[in-house]
C-alpha cells in the first residue's frame, strides 16, 4: 500500500517532502531513504535542544535529509490496513491514549487527515466504538473500502459528508518485471495467509489446511507449475514452506520481493488462488482467473463488485472447493472479472486521487504523510565538522554512537 501511495504523490506532487512515522521509518531505514522518504518525528514532551538534535542527526542518518516533525505535515494519507474491527483484539488503554495524541499531533492549521480505503468493521465493542468517534472527529475524509465498511461506520461520523465509498487503491500501482523458471501464462500462483487460521473458526482453520494441502498436491498431479507467493512478510513464510515441503519442494517459493514484482508475478499467471485481499486485488485488476478464500467481508464484496461472484471458494466443504478449482482451470473465463469492471475500478480510483490531490493544483505542493514544498536540510559536505557539536555532549551514549558513526563512514 506505501508504495501504491508513493507512486500517486510522486506523480502528482513531485517535489513533496514525504516521510512515515519514525518507529516504521526505523524498521527498515534501508527501504525508505533510497526514496527519498524521511522519518516524521513526534515532537510530544521533546524539548528545543532535544529538537535540535533530532534534526541534525537525522538528517546525517537517513542520507542528509532531515527528519519532518509532524507539526509540519500538511496531509496525511493513513493506510493502515484492516484493523478496525471486533475481529481484531481490543487494544490497551495507553495504546488508545497513544493513538489518540498521534493523531492529535498533527496540529498544523488546514492540515488534511484522509483515512484511505480500507475495511472496517463490524463494531460491537463499547471501546471500538469509542475510539472511532475520536478519530473520525479529526478526520478530513473518510474512505471506507465497500457498502458494509460504509454501513458499519456511519453512525460513528459526525459528518456524513466527509465519508464516501471508494475501491483499494493499489490496483493503480505500476509493477516491475519479475524473472520466473515460466513461461507467461504456464503456472498457478497459490498464495497463503495466516489470517485463515487465526481470524476464523475452529473448523473453517481446520478446512483450510486440509483445502490447501490437497491443493497444491492436486495441482502436482495435473502436472501444473506451482508457484507458492509470500505477498505479505514474515508471517507467512511457515505456510508457504509447510506447503512445499508437502510437494518435496517442487513449487517454486517467491518470497522477499517487491510489490511491483508481486504485481509481475500474479500478472502473467494462468490462475490466482489467493488467501490474501491485496493479492486479490491485483489478480482481478488485471484480469487473471482468481479464486479466493474469505476471512473477512471485504473478499465477497470485490469479488461481487468485479463480476466474479464465484470466485470466493466456501470452505465447508473441502471436496467441492477442489471442485472449483478444477473448474477454473478448464472454464477460467467464468472466474475473470468483467473488462467493464476493471474500467470502472480505475476511474473510481483516479476519482479520489484527484479528490485528495488534484492534478491541476497549483498551489502549495503537499504529499502523502509529507510535507509543504520547501527547502531540504542537507548536512554540509564537510558533515564531520559540522556535527562535532554533538560529540561534546556530556552524554555518554550518545557521544559513543557518535564516535562509532565516524569511525564506520570515514
Amino acid at each position: 500500500m506505501f508504495e501504491a501511495m508513493l507512486e500517486q504523490v510522486r506523480t502528482r506532487r513531485p517535489m513533496a517532502n514525504v516521510g512515515v512515522p519514525e518507529p516504521v521509518y526505523n524498521l527498515n531505514p534501508c527501504v525508505y531513504a533510497p526514496k527519498g522518504v524521511v522519518p516524521v518525528i513526534n515532537p510530544t514532551g521533546k524539548s528545543e535542544w532535544c529538537r535540535k538534535i533530532l534534526t541534525k542527526f537525522g538528517a546525517f542518518i537517513s542520507h542528509r535529509r532531515r527528519p519532518l516533525f509532524s507539526e509540519e505535515i500538511d496531509l496525511v494519507l493513513f493506510s493502515p490496513g484492516f484493523r478496525f474491527s471486533d475481529q481484531f483484539k481490543v487494544p490497551s488503554e495507553r495504546y488508545l491514549t497513544l493513538e489518540q495524541k498521534w493523531f492529535e499531533s498533527f496540529r498544523k492549521p488546514g492540515h488534511r487527515l484522509y483515512f484511505m480505503p480500507q475495511a472496517f468493521g463490524p463494531f460491537s465493542s463499547e471501546v471500538n466504538k469509542n475510539r472511532l468517534r475520536k478519530l473520525f472527529a479529526l478526520a478530513t475524509h473518510i474512505y471506507p473500502r465497500e457498502k458494509t465498511s460504509y454501513e458499519c461506520i456511519l453512525p460513528f461520523v459526525p459528518d456524513p459528508n466527509t465519508v464516501s465509498v471508494s475501491p483499494d487503491f493499489t490496483c493503480m500501482y505500476k509493477g516491475e518485471e519479475k524473472q520466473l523458471p515460466f513461461d507467461k501464462g504456464t503456472y498457478v500462483v497459490v498464495i497463503p495467509n495466516r489470517q485463515m487460521l487465526v481470524r476464523t473458526p475452529n473448523d473453517t482453520a481446520g478446512n483450510y489446511c486440509e483445502f490447501m494441502l490437497r491443493l497444491v498436491k492436486q495441482l502436482k498431479v495435473q502436472g501444473e507449475n506451482i508457484v507458492l507467493l509470500n505477498h505479505e512478510g514474515v508471517s507467512d513464510v511457515g505456510l508457504i514452506e509447510f506447503l512445499n515441503a508437502s510437494i518435496n519442494n517442487t513449487g517454486h517459493a517467491v518470497c522477499g520481493i517487491s510489490a511491483g514484482a508481486c504485481k509481475s508475478v500474479i500478472a502473467g499467471a494462468k490462475l490466482v488462488i489467493t488467501s490474501r485481499f491485496h493479492g486479490l486485488v491485483c489478480a482481478l485488476a488485471e484480469g487473471v482467473p482468481t479464486l479466493c478464500t474469505s476471512w473477512s467481508h471485504k473478499y465477497q464484496e470485490l469479488v461481487g463488485e468485479m463480476d466474479c461472484p464465484h470466485s470466493c471458494i466456501n470452505l465447508s466443504s473441502v471436496d467441492e472447493a477442489l471442485c472449483i478449482v478444477d473448474d477454473a482451470i478448464q472454464a477460467p473465463e467464468k472466474y475473470t472479472s468483467s473488462v467493464e469492471a476493471r474500467a470502472v475500478l480505475k476511474r473510481r480510483v483516479l476519482s479520489m486521487w484527484d479528490e485528495i490531490l488534484p492534478m491541476d493544483d497549483t498551489g502549495d505542493s503537499c504529499g502523502g504523510s509529507g510535507g509543504k514544498m520547501r527547502q531540504m536540510f542537507y548536512v554540509t559536505p564537510r558533515r564531520w565538522e559540522g556535527l562535532k557539536w554533538l560529540a561534546k555532549m556530556p552524554f555518554k551514549l550518545v557521544r559513543k554512537a557518535w564516535i562509532d558513526i565516524c569511525q564506520r563512514r570515514g
